[in-house]
């Protein structure tokens, strides 16, 4: 079949963003990880600054990818790493690391508005400091 006129997406595949559509995408979504922060209850946040689980990014990538180079880049094993586990979450909490990740790029997010993008992205980062806290109240 020809595909002359047919726009990306067309075809029920997912239409590339523009690079700047996903600057703009991954900024935006790391001032809302940023702001879900400071939203955190007081002595949330002040627990999770003392067992060092305050560290976070937001990346525009499958997450497999990430936390494997994570890993490598800390000297941690990767060896029975699935990156395919990973790749389709959100959001993770990386023990090892004491770090929480955030996919802006995940195709779940796509299609959303301003309001429900941001509602997404801060109940994700919440949720992951979730497991941060939980991991902590287990541990001790």
């Amino acid at each position: 079949m020809n595909d002359v006129g047919k726009s990306p997406g067309d075809d029920g595949s997912r239409a590339p963003q523009s690079q700047k559509a996903t600057v703009e995408r991954l900024t935006k979504a790391r001032e809302i990880v940023d702001l879900a922060w400071r939203d955190l209850p007081p002595t949330h946040r002040a627990l999770l600054e003392a067992i060092g689980a305050d560290k976070f990014d937001v990346v525009d990538q499958p997450l497999g990818s990430t936390v494997n180079a994570l890993l490598i880049s800390a000297g941690l094993s990767v060896a029975a790493l699935d990156e395919a586990e990973f790749d389709d979450s959100v959001g993770i909490w990386i023990p090892s690391l004491r770090v929480m990740l955030v996919n802006a790029s995940h195709e779940s997010l796509d299609g959303l508005d301003a309001r429900s993008f941001e509602a997404a992205i801060a109940r994700i980062a919440w949720h992951e400091w979730g497991h941060a806290l939980r991991a902590r109240a287990i541990t001790t």
